[in-house]
Parts: C-alpha cells; structure tokens; sequence
C-alpha cells in the first residue's frame, strides 16, 4: 500500500473532473502540473522543496503532515 499525500498537497485535479481513475495516471496528466500546497499556497512546500503527487506523497519528507 503506497502512503497517502500530504493533507496539505492540492491539484487542479481534485477540483475539476478528469478522466483519469487513479494517482499514477494522474501523476502522468497535463494536469497534474496544476498543483500547489495549501499551507504555502505556492508551488513550494513548507521546506522549500516543489510540490507534486510523488514528493507530497513522501512521509520523509520534513513537511509531510498524514490525514
């Protein structure tokens, strides 16, 4: 079981409707380059480092905060 992203990661994704049924298609959608974290509310995480599906799915990483 892969662990689940940041309570603080957004995409355009969870907002509009796609036709993609799960995170690694959606990982590989145009679309997906459409996120931000809502604790910064910028394309950079709390520590600095780039918002995405696989870095804010990442429980090591220092901004990580679970569900």
């Amino acid at each position: 079981m892969s662990p689940e992203r940041c309570r603080y990661f957004r995409s355009k994704t969870m907002f509009v409707g796609s036709k993609h049924a799960n995170d690694t298609e959606e990982e590989e959608s145009p679309v997906a380059a459409f996120c931000w974290c809502n604790f910064t509310m910028t394309k950079i995480g709390k520590d600095g480092c780039l918002v995405g599906l696989s870095a804010c799915s990442q429980p090591e990483r220092s901004c990580y905060c679970e569900r």
